[in-house]
């Protein structure tokens, strides 16, 4: 291969990989449609299904970061993180589940100097043979440009929690 034909496949490989980042080294998942890695989420498994809830995808990361768009991303995917979770964790109990409903509420949006906090929490209502029961947890997500992290840790700051994305 001439010295031009390398500096091209050189400059088209460079290009493809502009601006992902394996967390932690490991291999990573693309966030869909973003040029984000990501490898701290629940599988999506598209067959995956229990009662009347299937697995769900997860969002795009924002193209645009704002209080009102980064709350609602951290919203879709809080809920399909516990949705995906919860299927995986059940998948193979051998209870019947006739619905499983998740719901994600915004508590609180907080602007810093470098990005966004959003509280947030979320129940997991479900109904099997054996009767209802209810999952609640809260989680913070910090948001910005280049990074997407988590923390289920009362009282903890996102910026210190799980590495969602790195962008």
């Amino acid at each position: 291969m001439g010295p031009r034909r390398s500096l091209l496949v050189l400059l088209a490989l460079t290009a493809a990989l502009a601006g992902c980042s394996a967390v932690g080294g490991e291999p990573a998942g693309t966030v869909p449609g973003a040029n984000c890695t990501t490898d701290a989420v629940a599988a999506y498994d598209a067959d995956l299904r229990l009662g009347n809830r299937t697995a769900q995808p997860y969002p795009d990361a924002p193209s645009t970061v704002n209080e009102s768009t980064v709350a609602a991303f951290a919203a879709r995917f809080e809920t399909a993180h516990t949705t995906n979770e919860f299927l995986h964790e059940h998948a193979d109990s051998g209870a019947e589940f006739h619905s499983v409903d998740v719901e994600t509420t915004i508590t609180d949006t907080e602007r810093r100097s470098d990005g966004y906090r959003i509280a947030l929490r979320t129940g997991v209502h479900y109904s099997t043979d054996a009767g209802i029961g209810t999952n609640e947890r809260t989680a913070e997500y910090y948001v910005n440009e280049t990074a997407i992290l988590r923390s289920y840790d009362d009282d903890a700051d996102p910026r210190n929690g799980t590495v969602l994305a790195r962008c």
